[in-house]
């Protein structure tokens, strides 16, 4: 061949390589892009997991700086979030509740509180259990 033809085939070498570099290009863009609505769904029940995890906390401190008479069970109460984190519209309906058990042949108190919400049609529950004494 002459000089034409290597140029011809350099020519299409060249044409494959854009081809296929465009083509990995494209699928890696569609993975990236792809991949954004299962990060801002997983940060949204991290948010609420977060929230319902203060909300347990805070009911704890509180029956634990109780006096230990004074430590009893009490009704769910029903208590809504608003997030608006980075310009982020959610909300999340927590229901945090407290059950008090004597522990039998001792002056213990075992405190249970539960938060339970609803995330992406599923039930989702945080409990938190600690024993309070009589004594100081």
């Amino acid at each position: 061949m002459s000089v034409s033809g290597r140029v011809t085939e350099r020519g299409m070498s060249l044409l494959l390589e854009v081809i296929t570099g465009l083509g990995i290009f494209v699928c890696s863009l569609l993975f990236v892009v792809g991949y954004f609505p299962v990060a801002q769904k997983s940060l949204a029940w991290s948010r609420h997991y977060i929230h319902a995890n203060h909300l347990a906390h805070s009911r704890m401190e509180t029956e634990l700086a109780r006096p230990f008479e004074a430590v009893a069970s009490t009704p769910i109460e029903a208590v809504s979030y608003e997030d608006k984190a980075h310009g982020n519209k959610g909300r999340a309906d927590f229901e945090v509740g407290t059950v008090v058990a004597d522990i039998a042949g001792s002056r213990l108190k075992r405190v249970t509180v539960t938060v339970a919400w609803h995330f992406a049609e599923t039930e989702r529950q945080i409990r938190l259990t600690t024993v309070k004494s009589d004594s100081l």
